[in-house]
């Protein structure tokens, strides 16, 4: 009985000190770079980037900071009465967050993670000079994502965000019944790409 105590002692001290140690020679840090893709209710941003970095705090939890942009390019209508028919313009998003990610076991093949985001994000549009504007708001995004492990330090990468923007709207309810809401959009924005752990 005693020697049985004693090798389950020994074994839960070593089970202890290898998850400790696989901890230690696994990378704290992270970079990611993806492709990004977004979509707000049809209309599309199909140019884009995601840049993030993260630093676990434990072997599941890490502390994340994000940013990322968003580009769509289209031309003016072509119908009458449209003084300007046909002209180039865009509409871009910009982002910036930070949060929290809880992650898989990143030591196997496989791992997926979920994270809550939240921080502001910059509309901004140039139909025409004259008419340049843009607009800042709070960001709130969730999201999941999975890795494909390549090496020790690199894996593939793809996630997929929720992001809520509480905007300003133009809201007319008929009449003289009319102002501005501030409201909730909600996007899905779909990434690809590698990241890096050191």
């Amino acid at each position: 009985m005693r020697s049985l105590k004693v090798a389950i002692g020994i074994l839960m001290v070593f089970a202890l000190t290898d998850g400790r140690n696989a901890f230690a020679q696994e990378p704290k840090r992270e970079v990611s770079m993806e492709y990004g893709w977004l979509d707000d209710h049809g209309y599309h941003f199909p140019a884009g980037w995601i840049l993030s970095a993260g630093d676990y705090v434990t072997p599941w939890l890490a502390i994340v900071g994000e940013a990322g942009g968003q580009y769509h390019y289209d031309r003016v209508p072509n119908l009458p009465g449209y003084t300007y028919a046909n002209q180039r313009y865009n509409v871009n998003l910009h982002s910036f967050t930070g949060g929290i990610r809880v992650t898989s076991d990143r030591r196997a093949k496989l791992s997926a993670f979920g994270q809550v985001l939240a921080g502001s994000d910059r509309m901004a549009g140039v139909p025409l000079e004259a008419f340049d504007w843009r607009q800042w708001s709070f960001l709130l995004q969730p999201g999941i994502g999975g890795s494909v492990r390549v090496s020790r330090r690199t894996a593939a990468r793809a996630t997929v965000d929720f992001p809520a923007i509480r905007q300003e709207v133009f809201v007319d309810r008929g009449g003289d019944d009319w102002g501005y809401e501030h409201r909730f959009s909600h996007l899905t924005r779909i990434g690809v790409g590698i990241a890096v752990g050191f």
